[in-house]
């Protein structure tokens, strides 16, 4: 995230996919590692942040296989899916998303914040 912050952003999701190749073979036998933010959902916000919707997908989608149902990831897709021109991916996703705050606390950022953007016509915006 350095990196990427420091501009040096290639080489940031150079990195990302690193790491989400190397946390792909961790092994399950006792369980998944506790992880705060995987690797895969990691590398799919880099890559959306770079415009590369469809890198940015299979990412996402890679990371839901490890996690299904998470949220982050969930929204991820969706946004990556509607950056590469899948609108049926986005939808499915974002209906996903929104089964699973169904019953979330409404004024909770995370919930709200889809909400305001599904009213202004977007389901996301990306700083480029």
């Amino acid at each position: 995230m350095l990196r990427f912050a420091r501009g040096d952003r290639e080489e940031a999701l150079r990195l990302a996919l690193q790491a989400a190749a190397a946390e792909d073979s961790m092994s399950f036998e006792f369980g998944p590692p506790d992880i705060v933010k995987p690797a895969h959902e990691l590398a799919g916000e880099l890559a959306l942040l770079l415009g590369r919707g469809a890198e940015a997908k299979a990412e996402f989608e890679a990371a839901l296989a490890r996690a299904p149902g998470r949220s982050r990831s969930l929204l991820g897709l969706a946004r990556a899916a509607e950056e590469a021109g899948d609108a049926q991916s986005a939808r499915e996703a974002s209906r996903r998303l929104r089964e699973n705050w169904r019953r979330a606390d409404p004024d909770l950022d995370a919930v709200r914040i889809p909400r305001l953007s599904a009213r202004i016509g977007s389901a996301f915006s990306t700083a480029r």
